[in-house]
């Protein structure tokens, strides 16, 4: 007896032997891309950035002469891309194995938060593959022209609120952002500065950036403290995921039967989710449950996510590159002559611009795209993973890797874009310089980009049109221009607060705007 069970000891402690030497023998055959110094037993986990990551990484890439470096700790391996080359091999080209999102407990755990079937969030699968479908339909190039009077409307509307207290152009920025999405996705008119279904929708927009860091939830980390008693001393957070998932459920669930009562009593005005609960009820009378559940999450996606990047709310990407636009127009007077030649051009200078006039202002666009470029609001993409192990340029990428794209890296490229710390719209004046990246990769591609141009090309030139932007002045009459700096919260950087003189260009300019708000 004693000597089997010897043998046996002996057979197993051979096998896990060779088990390990051929592991080792595997892995130490690959070619990982290049990765800073690391330590014993916890990898990189002291140069990992806990913030401002975009620099961290377009620095390593520098210092390790790599456009793909890896960072590796304990059980996950990082692969940051800081090419648009890179990005394109990968996300674009092989797609299907890199179009997962990694699983963050706090956030995609139904018996927590629950974001689990928010377009942003959702593996790549069927429910996504419809989600995205339903978001296409009224998304798409073709469609978004529909919602051109609601954009224009609360763009004057911003001008408006700018001409009466022009100090406080952010809030206006901010309240015509939340407005027009709103009324867009859902019908919902806002008519106050405080409008609670928006305060609601910001909070749990916050608390979901807050919810994916690891640094504020240990769950995300180890997530068998989910298991664990609500009574046991450090469970305090339970409260909070409670709090948090009913506050979630009725920012998706209340504007959503706003629009299915107002569609029941036939006062619905145009919106995506009428759309979507039409072309539903076209194919069946009732609607199913599950489909129902998809329609509902789907126009929630579209509010509270703009990108690949999943912003903590639709419109933060909107308000944050306005913000960034005004900025600009306040550190480059040339440009804003410019813009302001191109409008009178195509107007005469009778009427403010039109949706329909972007077509025949090239250079707007330009100045649009450079602001995308400048200091894009997402520096940082969301994880991608990949399904399997994978070979890129001779480098092994291993299975279960979170594969991140480096956005403000790819858009600061010296080798694609001339002086790229420098505001220059004229550098896409030139077919051969390529677009910047500002909506994501591969299939998690924005779906919303189309409507977020719109947006953003109808607010650049109605305020460029009734005012002069300009630095503010000092006692002694000389200008004070602010600094280029971009403050960080959670998954979204936007200008640090900054002032600068907003003032109609005349009172006929003025009169104008008025004449076209009289009504708002």
């Amino acid at each position: 007896m004693e000597e089997s069970r010897l043998n046996l000891a002996l057979g197993v402690a051979l096998v896990a032997t060779a088990a390990a030497a051929w592991n080792y023998a595997n892995t130490s055959q690959r070619r990982y891309p290049p990765s800073p110094k690391s330590d014993p037993f916890i990898g990189h986990l002291r140069v990992l950035p806990q913030s401002n990551e975009h620099l961290v990484y377009r620095q390593m890439a520098r210092e390790l002469k790599s456009d793909v470096i890896m960072l590796k700790v304990p059980g996950q391996s990082f692969i940051i891309l800081n090419s648009a080359r890179a990005t394109a091999d990968l996300f674009d080209k092989r797609s299907k194995s890199y179009s997962g999102r990694p699983f963050i407990p706090m956030v995609m755990d139904p018996s927590l938060v629950d974001w689990s079937r928010h377009i942003g969030f959702l593996p790549y699968g069927e429910r996504w593959k419809r989600q995205r479908q339903l978001m296409n339909v009224s998304f798409r190039k073709g469609a978004v022209h529909k919602y051109w009077p609601v954009q224009t409307r609360y763009a004057r509307q911003a001008a408006l609120w700018i001409l009466e207290k022009p100090e406080d152009f952010v809030t206006a920025l901010t309240r015509m952002s939340g407005a027009t999405i709103l009324s867009c996705v859902y019908g919902y008119e806002v008519t106050k500065p405080d409008d609670e279904l928006i305060r609601a929708i910001e909070r749990a927009a916050d608390h979901l950036g807050r919810a994916v860091l690891p640094s504020n939830f240990l769950v995300n980390i180890m997530p068998w403290l989910n298991y664990l008693p609500s009574w046991l001393p450090g469970m305090g957070w339970r409260k909070v995921v409670n709090e948090w998932r009913e506050e979630l459920r009725g920012t998706i669930e209340i504007p959503y039967a706003y629009t299915v009562q107002q569609m029941a009593a036939g006062t619905a005005p145009p919106s995506a989710l009428n759309d979507m609960l039409r072309d539903a009820q076209s194919v069946s009378e009732k609607i199913s449950p599950e489909e129902e559940d998809r329609i509902m999450w789907t126009a929630g996606s579209l509010f509270t996510a703009a990108t690949d990047s999943l912003y903590p709310r639709a419109y933060n990407q909107t308000l944050s590159t306005l913000q960034v636009f005004v900025l600009a127009m306040t550190l480059n007077q040339p440009v804003q002559a410019k813009i302001r030649d191109e409008i009178e051009r195509v107007t005469g200078g009778k009427r403010l611009p039109e949706l329909s006039d972007m077509e025949h202002m090239p250079y707007v666009r330009c100045v649009m795209l450079e602001v995308l470029r400048w200091q894009p609001v997402a520096p940082i993409g969301l994880p991608h993973t990949c399904k399997q192990d994978d070979e890129y340029n001779g480098y092994t990428i291993p299975k279960g890797s979170l594969v991140i794209g480096n956005i403000w890296g790819i858009n600061h490229d010296e080798s694609v874009y001339d002086d790229p710390e420098s505001f220059i719209p004229e550098r896409f004046m030139s077919l051969s310089t390529p677009e910047p990246v500002s909506f994501g990769f591969g299939r998690r591609l924005c779906p919303g980009m189309h409507f977020a141009h719109g947006t953003l090309f109808i607010n650049m030139v109605t305020l460029i049109a009734v005012f002069n932007i300009r630095p503010i002045r000092d006692e002694n009459g000389n200008e004070v221009l602010p600094k280029v700096e971009m403050v960080q919260h959670t998954l979204v950087t936007n200008p640090a607060p900054f002032k600068c003189e907003i003032t109609p260009r005349s009172e006929a300019h003025k009169q104008v705007l008025l004449d076209v708000t009289v009504n708002c």
